[in-house]
């Protein structure tokens, strides 16, 4: 026994005890305490102090790690509450998940319901949806019926570079307004590079460089070497045949249609956009096409209504603007309207056809079968198609599924 204490006592390192780091010293890890315990030179009772420090460790690692994880539940808790509010603040029903995931029952939470269309069903959608665009197609094509217009060419009767007179016998009542176009086949205006032949600064009586309208009125630009006002394509193809109106009737003298018998024909927006001004020394108002017409062409001053709604280019190859309207007056049925025209537009060179339209304007604007005939025939066809599915289904009559079988299996399986 003596001999084994003083061995002990003979090796002093074996049996101090240190339970912590020294300052200058790393803290030693688990690891590195079993490393030191798996020496074999280690005495009973230093192994027995280390074995404790080592538990005390482990014991400490343990409760961190269980601290970490009971703020991590907790932190998800939170946000998974916070996303529950939002959820429920957005969808209070609850039934937004069951919606998404195509459970359309939502468990009887909501007002979604889950429809099994059978063919008695969708025959009825059909017929009534087709009812339904009867019903919207019947009065505006009526409305179209409503008006009354008349169309008479006349580029076939008056001669280019010539005057003549047509007339148009009313076959029914004309309530003012009674609107009075010009109309040319043929006339594409929405070509890309005719719409772009222009300048709108120059037409709003702003001063623009040389170089400017180069660029965005070319080629018609200049004539005998002054500048056109207002330049481009649009303004010097300006159309300038001379429509007048007389109304004949009864055997009475005809009355000159004039001056307070029309209003204006152009948008207020428009006549804003152009502004008359005094020419210039090196400025004209002849067109770009005065010599290829074989007349004197002169583009009409900025303030006309004719050539400010002829800027507004057409979409559609038929042009069709207007260039009278009636306002103060109705035409009644066997009165003749007698049209004294000077053909100086010239259409022959890309063999267009010019006419002159007497119309009258319902709720739905001008005479349109189209959409109303779009509408009926549309509608008809749905309830035919939905006569015949209906009686396809109580001919060939069979029970349908039951809803259970169509019901979704989020409930059973999720993902």
């Amino acid at each position: 026994m003596k001999q084994q204490i003083q061995q002990i006592d003979s090796k002093p390192s074996r049996t101090t005890v240190q339970t912590g780091p020294m300052l200058n010293e790393p803290m030693l890890g688990a690891g590195a305490y079993k490393e030191d315990l798996s020496l074999e030179n280690h005495s009973p009772v230093s192994t027995r102090l280390r074995e404790g420090d080592l538990l005390r460790t482990e014991r400490l690692g343990s409760r961190m790690m269980q601290s970490d994880e009971i703020l991590k539940i907790e932190m998800r808790g939170t946000a998974e509450q916070e996303g529950a509010d939002e959820d429920e603040q957005m969808d209070p029903n609850g039934c937004m998940e069951e919606f998404m995931q195509r459970d359309l029952s939502c468990g009887g939470k909501c007002w979604i319901c889950k429809p099994l269309h059978t063919p008695r069903s969708a025959a009825m959608f059909f017929v009534v949806y087709g009812i339904l665009l009867i019903l919207i197609g019947g009065p505006i094509f009526s409305a179209s019926q409503s008006v009354v217009e008349y169309t008479k060419r006349y580029d076939n009767i008056c001669p280019f570079n010539s005057e003549c007179i047509t007339n148009i016998t009313l076959s029914e009542d004309m309530k003012a307004p009674v609107y009075i176009y010009y109309k040319i086949s043929e006339m594409y205006q929405s070509h890309r590079r005719y719409t772009m032949s222009r300048n709108a600064k120059q037409a709003d009586g702003e001063d623009v460089s040389e170089s400017e309208l180069e660029s965005t009125c070319r080629p018609a630009v200049r004539v005998d070497g002054d500048i056109i006002v207002p330049c481009g394509l649009i303004a010097s193809s300006v159309f300038n045949d001379t429509i007048e109106l007389s109304v004949c009737g009864g055997g009475a003298s005809c009355t000159r249609m004039e001056g307070d018998n029309f209003k204006s024909i152009c948008w207020p927006s428009d006549k804003n956009k152009f502004k008359l001004r005094d020419l210039k020394e090196d400025e004209t108002r002849t067109s770009y096409f005065s010599g290829s017409n074989e007349t004197s062409y002169i583009i009409p001053p900025l303030s006309n209504e004719r050539l400010i709604t002829w800027m507004r280019p057409a979409r559609s190859p038929e042009l069709i603007a207007v260039d009278k309207v009636i306002e103060n007056r109705d035409l009644k049925k066997g009165e003749e309207l007698s049209f004294n025209l000077k053909n100086i537009w010239n259409a022959r060179k890309f063999n267009a056809e010019k006419s002159i339209v007497i119309t009258t304007m319902s709720w739905m604007g001008g005479k349109s079968d189209f959409l109303g005939f779009a509408y009926i025939s549309v509608g008809a066809t749905m309830i035919i198609a939905g006569l015949v599915m209906l009686m396809l289904s109580c001919h060939l009559n069979r029970e349908p599924g039951e809803i259970m079988h169509f019901a979704s299996s989020i409930q059973k399986a999720r993902w």
